[in-house]
């Protein structure tokens, strides 16, 4: 297994670069400067466990440092990261609302029309659980994992 850092730039809360009026809600106020670093990582892996237990690891970090934290995978993958979660905390995140889990197939044809993938739909389906998560996380950070790139990838869509 190997990773592989993707991405690394600095976004309002809301996913707006700083400044910018672009998407919903943006005020365009030079003040607006509540900025975070994302960090995209993308882990290849042979067995399901690998990342599952490199996940769990991940997300229970974060669930243990105040983070909320998303889920987007298959059922049996859900249950198999909750299963870890709960001695880090997922009970008292589940109540706080904290913690979301998505199907990963559900959530991906939310998202996808006549086989290809409708970026404003991603936005309001994946975007608005990653605004709400974030108000909800006591640290302002989110933490998620997904598994729609191999789905797509498994449906034979990856464009």
């Amino acid at each position: 297994m190997s990773s592989v850092s993707v991405s690394n730039r600095s976004r309002n809360r809301d996913g707006r670069a700083p400044g910018s009026t672009a998407g919903r809600g943006g005020t365009g106020d030079p003040a607006d400067t509540h900025t975070h670093t994302h960090t995209h990582v993308v882990q290849f892996y042979e067995q399901p466990e690998a990342i599952l237990a490199s996940a769990a690891t991940f997300l229970g970090e974060g669930i243990e440092g105040g983070d909320s934290t998303i889920v987007i995978a298959t059922l049996p993958h859900r249950l198999a990261l909750e299963s870890g979660l709960w001695a880090r905390g997922l009970e008292k995140a589940i109540a706080e609302g904290r913690y979301v889990s998505l199907d990963a197939d559900g959530t991906m044809d939310a998202f996808v029309r006549d086989g290809s993938l409708d970026s404003g739909r991603f936005v309001d389906v994946v975007g608005s659980a990653v605004s709400s998560a974030a108000a909800k996380a006591s640290s302002g950070k989110v933490r998620a994992f997904g598994e729609m790139v191999a789905l797509l990838c498994a449906r034979n869509n990856a464009k």
